[in-house]
């Protein structure tokens, strides 16, 4: 068995992504996440932090007592809706029980805001600019290159799905 492993899991997803490093990305949305860890039939704790990336939003803090099964896995969270922040999801011995060996794992996610593909307005078309293909036209107030424009949904095509590598 592996020593620990995280397990994330969408909304209307089948399949479980393994968070395979402690610091993770994903967008805003509903999800669960289970743990794999090697302490089997074990009384544990799971703290769930959540600071927000609003100014003078406080910091929230969960704590809750769980068993891992036979094969030392344990919901961290059930189906929760992820709001943009920090969330620190970790799990470590019951206060009460005395392992021989301390221990502590968690994984840290950062939320970020899902974009719709409206959320932008479209710059007004100036008819004095010689016509050129829209691909090559930017926008001057963010300096990003206007894509071109579906005709039949009115909506920019997306070649990445994932924001976040922009």
């Amino acid at each position: 068995m592996k020593k620990l492993e995280f397990l994330l899991q969408k909304e209307g997803d089948r399949a479980w992504l393994p968070l395979e490093t402690s610091d993770v990305e994903i967008l805003e949305g509903k999800y669960r996440v289970v743990a794999r860890i090697q302490h089997p039939n074990t009384d544990i704790e799971i703290r769930v932090t959540h600071t927000s990336f609003d100014p003078g939003a406080q910091r929230k803090v969960q704590s809750r007592s769980a068993r891992t099964n036979p094969e030392g896995l344990v919901v961290i969270i059930p189906y929760t809706r992820l709001k943009p922040g920090l969330w620190e999801l970790s799990c470590l011995p019951d206060p009460k029980s005395t392992p021989l060996k301390p221990w502590q794992y968690g994984v840290q996610l950062e939320v970020l805001p899902a974009e719709s593909e409206t959320s932008e307005p479209l710059p007004p078309i100036d008819q004095t600019e010689p016509a050129t293909s829209p691909a090559a036209r930017t926008n001057r107030s963010t300096g990003r290159s206007r894509s071109p424009t579906n005709c039949s949904t009115g909506r920019s095509p997306r070649t990445n799905p994932n924001p976040s590598s922009h």
